[in-house]
């Protein structure tokens, strides 16, 4: 892959030169998006899936599902050598963690003041412009964020916190947040809680799948996973800087939500392994800026 390596569309060429790769188009988001993403993921060796023409959407506005679901995605976006099996996956990753994580310190995020996240600026918000899918029919609404990685900062530190939460849209500018105790986000959430401040949040979408790969998982209190990236890409992950909070977010994605989360909303998000549970945050969207390329990952 060439150019920016955060860029989503050198991933998504390189995964369709591997025959990983298949177009879907006219599907529509209310459920059947979902069905048939959950039904390719039952293949042995399922394809990831790119959604265009979706159903009350122009073309180019995309989704993409299944993106780590194989052998071969996952080495490609890991930057490793393409494996086909899960045991050459397993032996090429063998003490990789620990060595990204030993240098990821020496890979701090750099700020940048341009690049396609910047190409428009929604000062109105307007959510309903993505195809974001009702993946499920109990779900309590339409998710725009579950392949997204939500940057924080922590209320008395410099920490920046970068995971993987799912992000149900409320309405055309209010989106809600499922952070559950003790994850690293809902900590500094409640830092700002209790010193009853508001809470900044950038959301990012449609950036290479390692983004929110690695912000879905446990990282090392107080690291940034913008690190641990640099630490796998061996460069620092460069970013547009929110003035509100100075957290850096890939200046190559197709988009990115920023808002403030209050703490006395809720709202249902249905139930999720059958267990029935509230969202704690609902927050309204202050901007939205966004790549010309529309594109949602899973």
């Amino acid at each position: 892959m060439t150019g920016n390596p955060l860029d989503l569309r050198p991933w998504l060429a390189q995964v369709g030169e591997l025959g990983e790769l298949r177009d879907v188009r006219g599907a529509d988001w209310n459920l059947e998006l979902g069905a048939i993403s959950e039904l390719n993921v039952k293949k042995d060796v399922p394809p990831a899936l790119l959604f265009d023409e979706i159903k009350g959407y122009p073309k180019g506005w995309r989704v993409l599902t299944c993106s780590t679901s194989s052998p071969a995605r996952l080495s490609s976006i890991l930057r490793l050598p393409i494996q086909k099996t899960h045991k050459g996956l397993v032996e090429a990753l063998r003490g990789k963690p620990a060595q990204w994580q030993a240098e990821a310190p020496k890979y701090d995020a750099i700020a940048v003041k341009s690049g396609p996240v910047f190409e428009n600026i929604q000062k109105e918000v307007d959510l309903l412009a993505f195809p974001s899918p009702l993946w499920h029919e109990m779900d309590g609404g339409r998710y725009i964020g579950t392949g997204c990685s939500v940057v924080t900062r922590d209320f008395d530190s410099d920490w920046v916190n970068v995971g993987t939460y799912r992000v149900q849209m409320l309405d055309r500018d209010h989106v809600a947040l499922d952070m559950v105790p003790g994850k690293h986000g809902r900590i500094q959430y409640e830092k700002h809680k209790a010193a009853g401040k508001r809470f900044p949040v950038a959301i990012v979408l449609g950036g290479d799948p390692l983004g929110y790969l690695i912000s879905g998982i446990e990282v090392p209190f107080g690291m940034c996973e913008w690190n641990y990236i640099g630490a796998i890409l061996k460069q620092p992950v460069r970013g547009g800087e929110r003035r509100a909070d100075r957290a850096a977010v890939p200046r190559r994605v197709r988009d990115r939500h920023r808002g403030l989360h209050r703490a006395e909303r809720r709202a249902h998000r249905g139930p999720v392994r059958r267990v029935p549970r509230l969202l704690p945050r609902q927050g309204r969207n202050r901007a939205v800026r966004d790549h010309q390329e529309g594109l949602l990952p899973e």
